[in-house]
């Protein structure tokens, strides 16, 4: 890790290539790009206090291009470590019929996955409703974080409805695809879905499992997934860090 002196000595060598007139913020946002270029993927940035301390500026103006940044998946911050450039291969476009593996590996990352829950409960009305159940049947609930390159992106509550998938609290879901072992098992794969995304901060708790501060933003995604029958095959919430997922929409117009 590089020391006091060091982060001085890269700011006194990457100062003078950027160019000073225009709003200060825009200055900084420029430096700190200019710094991620020079020490590459993965290797921390000088801290906040010590950029600000070096350019004679209030260190909110740095941690705001800081956060500008990380939303935009230049950056990202390790908790008690600092703010590190982004490897390209950690920014994941979200499809939404393709599995979180699948996804990821096309990408040329690892992916992963740590169970926080895999169990059976009764559903709520509401959400009985939105799975289009029998009366009395029971859903799987099964809670995730998803990393990349044991990196922590995204937190997934997955709701299956029970009477479709006979024996699914058996399996162990460690390194698991859903959507492939649903194909396998049951015959069944995903044809369409429904989301709503909306912007949001993470909640403390949130926060920590994806090793983030609770101001970097991050997209919540609900959605119900249907097969080729139309029936609901699934229900997830889920809440992906905006530094490391992007989320791109096609529309064509309807003929």
């Amino acid at each position: 890790m590089a020391t006091r002196e060091q982060d001085l000595t890269l700011l006194d060598a990457i100062t003078p290539t950027i160019q000073q007139s225009g709003p200060k913020g825009d200055y900084v946002r420029s430096l700190l790009q200019s710094l991620a270029k020079h020490v590459g993927p993965d290797q921390r940035l000088p801290s906040e206090r010590t950029i600000a301390g070096y350019l004679g500026i209030a260190r909110m103006t740095v941690q705001k291009e800081i956060d500008h940044l990380v939303s935009e998946g230049q950056l990202y911050r390790r908790p008690k470590s600092g703010t590190y450039p982004a490897p390209a291969s950690n920014v994941i476009n979200v499809d939404l019929l393709s599995s979180f593996s699948t996804t990821v590996t096309r990408r040329g990352a690892r992916p992963g996955t740590v169970v926080l829950t895999a169990t059976t409960e009764l559903p709520t009305p509401s959400v009985a409703a939105s799975l289009q159940m029998p009366s009395g049947s029971s859903v799987f609930l099964l809670s995730r974080i998803r990393t990349i390159n044991d990196e922590p992106v995204a937190i997934e509550h997955t709701r299956l409805p029970m009477y479709l998938y006979p024996g699914i609290e058996t399996v162990e879901w460690n390194d698991v695809s859903l959507f492939e072992l649903l194909a396998e098992r049951w015959g069944i794969e995903p044809e369409s879905s429904k989301v709503e995304v909306s912007g949001l901060l993470p909640t403390p708790e949130q926060a920590q499992m994806l090793e983030i501060t609770p101001h970097v933003p991050c997209l919540g995604i609900n959605g119900l997934t249907h097969d080729v029958d139309g029936r609901v095959i699934e229900a997830s919430e889920s809440v992906f860090r905006a530094d490391r997922y992007q989320l791109v929409v096609q529309a064509q117009r309807e003929t």
